[in-house]
């Protein structure tokens, strides 16, 4: 007798047949879930790109029951991470995407990829990222890629890095301008400096602040 309940249920269950169970749909994702090979390890845990959502997760010892935090950045996506020397914060390059509007159009795009090319505008921005929150944000006008720090953790400079093999330019770009940025006072200046940046390195002060940049 034990074993009629399992007998009942396989019984059940032939009845029903595969045609029958309540989802056969298949969902496929034009984009990993998430990257573990561009984790960026930090002072807080490590920071794991999810690259289908475009969003970004925290995975730390100190997460809620073992569970990932999960860095709300509104809409947008990441297009690239980075941290500072100490560790203590973690720049993340934002793509926002916005539909220019057409008075012919009866009904607006909802979703990016309705938006025809011609139209769609991407405007880049850096989050600074402390722990789960975001601290500051930092508008970018042109195309970057890559940033340099400074050992103070304060100040850095944004640049294009055409080492870069995932580097995809489009339109008019300015290839001989950097940014200088400073993380706490939530600023950007643009400089030109000439020509295409290499490499940035910094001039420390005696008291360890950096005094110049050397593009």
């Amino acid at each position: 007798m034990s074993h009629t309940p399992i007998i009942l249920v396989l019984m059940l269950a032939g009845c029903a047949g595969w045609n029958n169970l309540p989802d056969q749909s298949n969902t496929y994702l034009n984009a990993p879930l998430w990257q573990p090979d561009q984790a960026v390890p930090s002072i807080h845990g490590v920071y794991v790109p999810l690259p289908h959502s475009g969003g970004l997760a925290l995975v730390s010892p100190d997460g809620p029951d073992g569970q990932a935090d999960r860095i709300s950045m509104g809409e947008g996506a990441l297009s690239r991470l980075t941290a500072s020397p100490s560790g203590e914060t973690v720049v993340a390059f934002i793509e926002r995407y916005r539909c220019e509007e057409d008075p012919d159009e009866k009904k607006a795009p909802e979703v990016i990829e309705d938006c025809p090319a011609d139209r769609l505008q991407v405007e880049t921005e850096l989050d600074v990222i402390e722990g789960t929150q975001i601290t500051n944000t930092i508008s970018l006008s042109g195309t970057f890629n890559a940033i340099s720090y400074a050992e103070d953790n304060r100040f850095a400079v944004a640049y294009l890095d055409f080492n870069d093999p995932e580097l995809q330019l489009d339109g008019v770009v300015n290839l001989t301008s950097v940014v200088v940025l400073d993380l706490e006072r939530n600023s950007s200046t643009p400089v030109s400096v000439g020509f295409a940046a290499d490499q940035v390195l910094f001039v420390q002060g005696a008291d360890g602040n950096a005094q110049q940049a050397v593009v």
